[in-house]
């Protein structure tokens, strides 16, 4: 069956996991930018209707609930069918994402989450990025802490150097000088499932120690240069570097994905940058 016209769509935005973490403070923000009964029709998702009920009472989210397990397939595709574009704040995304994004992909429904667990998405891309393709479905991984700054700040510097320099930079390095905060539950959680995977299946290190994994394969080189580049960027970052490396946050400096991308809606631009 084709999917079906995502404007005719009954709702704008449904956001699965309402209940956890990130997905509370994003429901506050919908809640408070775009109102409950606005132009903007959204809606919340779950699998425990108390908590649910519980998370639109805190957060100010009096929309519509939608019970879901993330390891229902039939489930899933009710739910993309029903929205333009779902968000998905449910991790760890290997161990709950899989069926969601399936779903969406089939659908042709918009889809956004904030992973940062690369094997995952490889598995992602090369599973549904054909599908997502022929069904007009844009899914977007790693929009969260580890990816916008990182992918905004290239987007930014090399419209920069186009400005006034007329070209673009070949490669872009990011440094943290501080931050405060911590990380989430969830993000330990798939943090500790990615050391889980690799132990399983070593060959899983490849994966996440290629800059390139989630490039199409036009972009999937590693010279020597890169290799020395990201060992002198270990070096310089120490723990941090050595956590990014193992999968916390690591992902491409950005390369064009047929419709199946990390952070950036749809990416149609086919520069890449090397950090």
């Amino acid at each position: 069956m084709a999917p079906s016209d995502s404007s005719d769509r009954r709702l704008d935005i449904v956001v699965f996991g309402a209940t956890s973490f990130v997905g509370q403070i994003l429901c506050a923000y919908l809640a408070r930018r775009h109102g409950v009964d606005g132009p903007l029709k959204w809606a919340i998702a779950g699998r425990n209707p108390d908590k649910l009920d519980a998370a639109a009472v805190d957060t100010g989210a009096d929309v519509e609930q939608i019970i879901a397990d993330a390891s229902d397939a039939e489930a899933m595709a009710r739910l993309v069918a029903d929205t333009r574009v779902v968000i998905s704040t449910v991790g760890p995304y290997a161990l709950y994402g899989s069926e969601l994004v399936a779903a969406a992909a089939a659908a042709g429904t918009d889809y956004c989450d904030l992973t940062g667990e690369p094997q995952w998405m490889q598995k992602m891309i090369v599973a549904h990025g054909e599908t997502a393709a022929a069904n007009g479905a844009r899914i977007v991984h790693t929009c969260g802490f580890d990816s916008i700054p990182s992918d905004l700040g290239v987007w930014y510097t090399q419209q920069q150097a186009q400005e006034h320099l007329g070209t673009h930079c070949s490669k872009i390095a990011m440094r943290v000088k501080a931050m405060k905060g911590g990380a989430s539950g969830g993000t330990i959680a798939s943090a500790m499932n990615v050391m889980d995977e690799v132990s399983k299946d070593p060959a899983l290190r490849k994966v996440l120690a290629n800059p390139y994994a989630l490039a199409p394969a036009r972009h999937a080189h590693r010279t020597q240069t890169t290799k020395r580049h990201h060992s002198h960027e270990q070096r310089s970052l120490g723990a941090m570097g050595r956590s990014v490396r193992d999968g916390l946050g690591k992902h491409p400096r950005r390369a064009a994905l047929p419709r199946i991308c990390s952070g950036g809606l749809g990416a149609t631009t086919s520069s890449t940058t090397r950090r």
